[in-house]
């Protein structure tokens, strides 16, 4: 049974509207006051390791979004989708009190090549109605048909997971592009009336949905090691499951948990020395070496 999407005001609502209520519904963290997004909402799901209908999940998001999109078509508001899912890099570098995050993202998208882009939008701007920001960190293209979506964390050495730096929170925010694509992809003509070639993302027949964060992030903190992930991964592949059902000629997914390699630092002086070179564009050799190694390097988190 879906779980039934809250009034809201048409004026604050978006394509996005409830989902977060729906993912703290499935996992019965409302009943507890407590929500995906907290750091201990997750420290309690790797204690209980809840065995949960993943195909249940994708269908009742999927509901959400489908249902926010109707509410907004009924009450009239349009369709302005101009720059969803553009394939371009942001190549502003991040100011010098960015996150860790941010550094390592803008640092990809200057260093590597024209298959990586960064701070793709899926959800901002997509109706007249209010839209909260959502973007995906990084988008790789492996062919014209093929791309893998990342979510990537970052926490500096010696810190562990909490808040929104969690193998949970990652995961649901790239399970939801995932499903926004898929939603734009089924109603492409009907999104992007005539658009088609400003959003050449919506062409792809393969998406791999990938949760990237630096080691550290899959442990909580106190020191306990929570690589040992199986019962989210199980569910994050009860959705695609559930996806690859209803889409099998459209779109195909796959999900993966993996980490930096463990030697890899984006240190401040790395930062600095790709903001100094900015000026004449010519960004410094062994910079370049060191996010191409990472991303080469990047590997499965152990599931056990």
């Amino acid at each position: 049974m879906n779980t039934p999407i809250p009034p809201t005001s048409i004026n604050n609502k978006g394509i996005v509207t409830s989902l977060d209520r729906i993912i703290d519904d499935f996992f019965g963290l409302n009943q507890i006051n407590l929500s995906y997004i907290n750091g201990s909402a997750y420290g309690r799901l790797c204690r209980e390791k809840p065995e949960l209908d993943g195909s249940e999940l994708a269908r009742r998001l999927l509901t959400g979004i489908s249902g926010n999109r109707s509410a907004l078509t009924q009450a009239g508001k349009p369709v302005r989708g101009s720059q969803m899912w553009r394939f371009k890099k942001n190549p502003k570098l991040a100011s010098g009190n960015a996150s860790l995050e941010v550094r390592i993202e803008r640092a990809i998208a200057r260093l590597m090549d024209s298959d990586w882009v960064n701070q793709v939008p899926v959800a901002s701007g997509l109706t007249a109605g209010h839209e909260a920001k959502r973007s995906i960190d990084l988008v790789h293209r492996r062919s014209d048909t093929e791309y893998d979506f990342i979510e990537l964390k970052a926490l500096s050495p010696g810190k562990r997971c909490g808040g929104n730096q969690t193998p949970l929170f990652a995961a649901m925010e790239i399970l939801q592009y995932g499903l926004i694509f898929l939603y734009c992809r089924e109603n492409q003509l009907v999104l992007f009336p005539g658009t088609a070639d400003l959003h050449p993302l919506l062409r792809a027949r393969i998406i791999h949905l990938e949760v990237l964060m630096t080691p550290n992030c899959y442990q909580q903190q106190g020191g306990i090691d929570l690589s040992g992930i199986a019962w989210l991964n199980s569910i994050l592949l009860g959705c695609l499951e559930e996806l690859n059902r209803r889409t099998p000629c459209l779109v195909s997914f796959t999900f993966a948990f993996r980490q930096f390699p463990q030697e890899f630092l984006w240190t401040e002086d790395d930062h600095r020395a790709l903001v100094e070179s900015e000026i004449d564009g010519c960004w410094p050799g062994t910079l370049r070496d060191k996010i191409q190694r990472a991303i080469a390097g990047r590997e499965p988190v152990g599931i056990c």
